[in-house]
């Protein structure tokens, strides 16, 4: 029988070798130092993020959502920050701007190039490109 290679190149939970040893398959992995490991769990907040968007039904979301939570956990526990400051952080932005709710989807903006906004748009095209008006 023919081996296969595959590159996986992510953060993987601390239980994966084994379940994966468990059924005959080898993974090669290093431990991370923790600027590595820091750097790896954003990327990893952004591929369960991204699992949550595709999501299917509740289900599906229900567990990609406890994915995220693992890895803002992880985040907390790797900066030695605490739930409940963030909690603060974001009882705060809450007050000062708002929430979600409201499904507000906002489709561009108009600025003009003496607001101290426009700088802002303007530093960063790929998020915000900028549109001709007709």
């Amino acid at each position: 029988m023919t081996r296969h290679r595959f590159k996986a190149e992510k953060l993987v939970r601390n239980k994966t070798n084994e379940r994966l040893a468990a059924k005959n398959v080898f993974m090669k992995y290093h431990i991370a130092n923790i600027e590595e490991y820091q750097k790896l769990l954003g990327l990893k907040l952004i591929e369960e993020a991204t699992e949550v968007a595709v999501a299917k039904n509740t289900d599906e979301i229900i567990n990609e959502l406890a994915d995220v939570l693992e890895v803002v956990h992880s985040i907390l526990a790797a900066y030695n920050l605490s739930f409940q400051t963030v909690e603060a952080s974001r009882q705060e932005k809450l007050k000062t701007r708002g929430s979600f709710d409201d499904r507000i989807y906002s489709e561009y903006v108009d600025i003009d190039e003496s607001h101290p906004l426009y700088a802002h748009y303007k530093s960063e095209p790929e998020k915000y490109p900028e549109i001709e008006i007709k």
